[in-house]
């Protein structure tokens, strides 16, 4: 019996505990937005590993003194916002309390609401930003700064508190037998009841122009005005489809227009708002700064956001999302008693199905005027060859012969990884480029994946650029610089991703509520990222090679094609975007336009579906939209919405499917009687995803893993959390990498029964590179992300491990023996590697 009546105790505390959260439900209510983006941020720089990456370059990087402050400067204008804005959503009337048998009386939680808990709220950023800058590298080297950002949290929480302490009466002498904590803390609350009850009393009764309503009905008439002209600003916006091409200064005055009135819309509500001078004057100076960043970011993202980084984006767009969501949803559904943020999902559904259905889309791919030969008129697969057979060098070191019984040509698979993927594909094939001179004669394709495919895209450039020399270029520092590896670098190391963010958290989310491309879209804040790093590193003569035209080149000497690999949303299939016509290309009315080329079945091309050109920027993104980062492309075909094009990886990360399909193909143009050379194939297969960390303790991994393969070792705690919820997700996102590997072992396969040769270059994992955390797969790299790549290249103690097997010094051993007969070897005399050491060396 004393059992049964200890759980029934226990059953009405869970039941006190349970009304008493609904209590606190009700209390943070009208600050919900402001914790939501608390929460969602505090989440992101926890435990994403490229925002712990961009947390840790903010710290540890040289130089980059701008950053910092614009990251602080943001920082500071979320809690600014944060706090502001709950205080002045806490000075409203509070909402009735639920029906419940254990609630607190008013006075208990009263206090700590109007005064601690906006203070608090506004304290939380540097809270979320510091213990998210614990785990990102050595506490020796993030407790400093941890605790400096706490200590701005403490001088906000004071700044704060003794504003309240001047208010209330300091400087006057407050009333009496208050003390100066009170004083500190007393925050009057609206009366109760008045506007709870009256909605109408938001807006002011007095000084209305004649005619105008009673003030309830005024309210109501000012929400319907505001809804009314939305929807035909909407409406407007997507009547510009039906307009003729040549009118394209339009859309640029509806920008204008729409940026106005709202500006206009929102400095007229604020002076019919039954609310203090000075609030009303602080409430518009935020409210501007906010549509300050959002015009910014709609004029200048690239050079801005490159200038403030991602987590100075970042901060900014969090302190933004405080300001617009408690402005326009939270304060006039606590004041008016409105569902606002129901009438904002009706809204942006009517845009953007108005949009959809009315010929606009939010993301279209950046086309070019049609001009130019035709798509079938690019060269064949046997047209290209022949052109590479006539031109490739003869095994040995140096050798410029063409004439032997054997010439070896090399197929490069570069996997998708964003800005980690390019930096180290182009970092190994700059290098090997400067350390044997005309190695690109040897190369006849480069397939690639997202960030692969921008890697190879750079190092292809840079070929075009030099003339067949070196090229020059500014690294990263400023300083003058040569050769394909460094160059490569300087373009690579460059940031993207707050360009992208700056886009993304500003002029973008704006989408959903107007129709169309009436904004620029991300997907263009990238590709003018990309763009702008090439012209900011290369010289005078060289810029300009990302906004050209994606053909290829005419001029004399060899230069590998280019296959970069997308995948079809509606299909699934790859639509491929290269300079080569692989596949049959029909015209409108489905007849065959020129050659039958069909050297890659079941793939799209690219050029064929749009009959149109793009730059080498948007070529790349074709292949590199990484998933939420980037948009799908929608493609447009005989005016029509298509299809939409994503992120290759979705079909396999590693773009080897391509070159297993490209095999018999090139074999059988090499089959020609009179072709006095054989042809030796040689896969290079640069890889960038680490391999996993071993378990602790040991030093190698167990003997069935190593047998079998991961899904023989032990579950890591993520697979144990909700497998009939996350399992499905979770298996979709490995079968990703799956295809790769199945892609990448049956060309090793194909490859090696032919008497070829299969080179692979990976990054070290993270016990045997002995770092704190692998190379972030993200579109910024930090210092510490790029030196631990550069170190995978260059160390020349990488060498066989019993339990790591290969590593990337015996396979560039290898790769030289393939081509040359002799070891290759990276050298610390020149390039890249000359750098590496000089560093290290320094560092000693």
């Amino acid at each position: 019996m004393a059992f049964l009546v200890s759980v029934g105790k226990g059953l009405r505390s869970l039941g006190c505990m349970w009304e008493a959260m609904k209590i606190v439900a009700v209390l943070l209510w009208p600050a919900r937005f402001t914790i939501l983006v608390l929460l969602a941020v505090w989440v992101v720089l926890l435990l994403v590993g490229q925002a712990q990456d961009v947390l840790y370059s903010l710290i540890a990087d040289e130089g980059g003194t701008g950053r910092k402050l614009w990251f602080l400067a943001g920082l500071w204008a979320w809690a600014i916002q944060s706090w502001y804005w709950t205080r002045l959503l806490f000075y409203l009337p509070s909402r009735p309390m639920p029906q419940c048998l254990y609630i607190l009386a008013p006075s208990d939680y009263s206090d700590f609401l109007d005064a601690l808990l906006p203070r608090l709220l506004g304290v939380g950023p540097f809270v979320a930003v510091a213990t998210s800058l614990l785990f990102c590298g050595p506490w020796e080297e993030t407790l400093p700064w941890a605790g400096f950002l706490l200590g701005n949290g403490l001088i906000f929480y004071t700044l704060t508190a003794v504003r309240r302490y001047w208010l209330n009466g300091a400087q006057q002498g407050g009333p009496r037998g208050q003390t100066g904590l009170q004083r500190a803390h007393g925050v009057p609350r609206h009366a109760t009841g008045t506007l709870a009850q009256q909605p109408g009393a938001a807006l002011q009764g007095s000084g209305m122009p004649s005619g105008w309503p009673s003030p309830k009905a005024g309210t109501l008439q000012t929400v319907g005005i505001a809804v009314v002209a939305w929807s035909v600003a909407v409406v407007a916006v997507a009547l510009t489809a039906f307009l003729p091409a040549e009118t394209p200064i339009v859309r640029p005055l509806l920008v204008g227009l729409l940026v106005t009135t709202s500006a206009a819309g929102v400095l007229c509500l604020l002076w019919r708002l039954n609310i203090g001078t000075g609030t009303r004057r602080a409430v518009a100076i935020l409210l501007l700064l906010t549509l300050a960043s959002f015009v910014v970011s709609l004029l200048a993202p690239v050079p801005v956001g490159t200038a403030i980084g991602p987590g100075g984006a970042l901060m900014l767009a969090a302190a933004a999302w405080v300001g617009t969501s408690s402005f326009f949803l939270a304060y006039p559904g606590e004041r008016l008693r409105l569902p606002v943020t129901l009438l904002l999902l009706v809204l942006t559904t009517f845009g953007a199905g108005i949009g959809e259905f009315w010929g606009h889309d939010h993301h279209e791919v950046r086309l070019l005027p049609a001009s130019g030969p035709a798509p079938e008129a690019r060269q064949t697969l046997k047209a290209l060859f022949d052109e590479w057979y006539a031109q490739a060098p003869c095994p040995g070191p140096g050798s410029n012969l063409t004439n032997c019984w054997e010439k070896p040509m090399i197929l490069v698979a570069a996997e998708g990884g964003a800005s980690r993927s390019a930096f180290w594909t182009a970092t190994v094939l700059g290098d090997l480029e400067d350390m044997h001179p005309g190695f690109h004669k040897r190369i006849f394709a480069l397939s690639g994946v997202s960030g692969g495919s921008l890697g190879v895209t750079v190092y292809r450039q840079l070929l075009l650029s030099g003339g067949g020399k070196g090229p020059s270029c500014v690294d990263r520092d400023g300083h003058p610089a040569e050769g394909f590896g460094r160059c490569a670098q300087a373009i690579l190391g460059t940031d993207f991703l707050g360009p992208t963010f700056f886009r993304l958290f500003h002029t973008d989310l704006m989408h959903w509520l107007l129709p169309g491309n009436l904004l620029p879209d991300r997907a263009a804040a990238l590709e003018e990222a990309w763009e702008q790093a090439w012209d900011d590193r290369m010289k005078e003569e060289a810029k300009g090679a990302f906004d050209k035209p994606f053909v290829r080149p005419s001029g004399p000497g060899w230069s590998p094609l280019l296959l970069l690999n997308g995948a079809s949303v509606k299909t699934g299939r790859r639509i491929v975007t290269s300079d080569a016509l692989l596949t049959p290309c029909p015209g409108l009315d489905g007849a065959e336009r020129g050659s039958h080329a069909s050297d890659l079945p079941d793939t799209v091309d690219f050029h064929c579906l749009v009959n149109r050109p793009v730059r080498v920027s948007t070529a790349v993104h074709n292949s590199a939209r990484f998933p939420y980062v980037s948009p799908a492309g929608t493609i447009w075909v005989s005016g029509h919405k298509a299809d939409r094009i994503v992120d290759g990886g979705y079909v396999e990360a590693l773009g080897a499917s391509t070159l297993f399909d490209l095999l018999p193909g090139i074999r059988a143009a090499a089959k020609v009687p009179d072709m006095p050379s054989r042809v030796r194939i040689v896969v290079l297969v640069i890889k960038n995803a680490p391999p996993p960390p071993l378990p602790k303790g040991s030093t190698r991994r167990p003997p069935l893993v190593e047998a079998i393969g991961d899904e023989a070792e032990a579950m890591r705690w993520s697979m144990k959390l909700s497998p009939e919820l996350l399992s499905p997700p979770m298996g979709l996102a490995a079968s990703r990498g799956g295809r790769g590997t199945a892609a990448g072992a049956s060309l090793e396969r194909e490859v090696l029964a032919g008497q070829g040769a299969h080179i692979r270059f990976n990054l070290r994992s993270r016990d045997e590179a002995e770092r704190w955390a692998d190379p972030a797969m993200s579109w910024f790299l930090s210092e510490r992300s790029l030196r631990d790549m550069w170190n995978d290249w260059c160390d020349q103690q990488d060498k066989t491990k019993p339990e790591r097997g290969k590593g990337n010094a015996d396979y560039l051993r290898d790769l030289g023996l393939a081509i040359d007969g002799v070891p290759w070897a990276v050298d610390q005399s020149a390039g890249v590697c000359f750098d590496w050491h000089s560093r290290m060396m320094a560092r000693r």
